[in-house]
């Protein structure tokens, strides 16, 4: 937990750095991801999020990340 708090605590001092306006948890567990990413409807989530923003960038994990 303590990683995680760290991380997020990095991505909102980048997200002030680069102007952004805000970041969206969903508080995913490291070991659970694709059953917490059904139980917790994820997909419908972004893509909500991504329909009322409508973001000029989205920036995310590489597609050789050892993480899902």
């Amino acid at each position: 937990m303590v990683a995680a708090t760290k991380r997020i605590d990095e991505s909102l001092k980048a997200d002030k750095i680069m102007g952004g306006k805000g970041i969206a948890y969903y508080g995913l567990q490291d070991t659970k991801f694709e059953e917490e990413f059904k139980k917790k409807q994820i997909k419908e989530k972004i893509k909500k999020l991504l329909q009322s923003e409508k973001p000029v960038k989205v920036f995310t994990h590489s597609n050789d990340d050892v993480h899902p």
